[in-house]
């Protein structure tokens, strides 16, 4: 795995062996998410299994905000060559893995709120997008899980009044993990996904046909 790890770590320098939250499972009785503490390391150079042994629990934003002429769009960013998974892809987002408290900490608590989901994916559309206005409204849409990607996230709809031009911008937005973002309606996403479903992660495509109904 060590040798996995530095080959890894040649070819993309930016990656951290740091904590983070591994999916275990969902119970749809009491909307409650399951995880476990474990190590960047190990998703990333473990042995091909099916189902994985390890999957990130991250979070990811659907962001929707109206254009000039009201009509509401979606944001869609093309994921940089420079990150480990899935470079080049298109993904509804920003998204990240969820960080994991105390992982060397007994006293840490054993649950993690939805409003610190939240915080966590505002803290990710400031660093990846720039956008510093909190959505006017912020629903969980769903829980996506996807094997072959090793992640399971759960999806936030996040809302604005405001065109995304207009949106207020933090000062250095971190926007190396996309290369480019897109503002799509409905009608040009269902285009769009047509046309470049292979383009998309797995994850992002079903939400799409679900939003456009196809």
């Amino acid at each position: 795995m060590l040798a996995r790890w530095d080959s890894l770590r040649a070819r993309t320098p930016r990656l951290f062996n740091g904590p983070i939250l591994a999916f275990v499972g969902y119970d749809d009785s009491t909307r409650v998410v399951h995880a476990r503490r474990d190590f960047y390391m190990r998703l990333a150079c473990q042995d091909e299994h099916d189902p994985p042994e390890v999957m990130l629990l991250g979070v990811t934003g659907l962001l929707i905000a109206p254009g000039r002429d009201a009509v509401p769009r979606v944001m869609l960013g093309k994921r940089s060559r420079d990150v480990w998974a899935c470079p080049g892809l298109w993904e509804f987002g920003p998204a990240g893995g969820l960080s994991a408290p105390g992982v060397f900490d007994r006293d840490a608590p054993a649950t993690i709120t939805g409003a610190a989901v939240l915080d966590h994916l505002l803290r990710e559309i400031r660093e990846e997008t720039g956008i510093a206005e909190p959505p006017a409204r912020a629903t969980v849409e769903c829980l996506t899980i996807d094997r072959e990607g090793r992640g399971a996230d759960i999806v936030i709809r996040a809302e604005y009044v405001a065109p995304p031009e207009t949106l207020s911008r933090s000062d250095a937005p971190d926007s190396w993990e996309y290369d480019e973002t897109r503002w799509l309606t409905l009608a040009e996403l269902a285009v769009f996904t047509a046309s470049h479903g292979d383009e998309m992660i797995a994850p992002t495509r079903a939400i799409a046909r679900g939003l456009v109904g196809g």
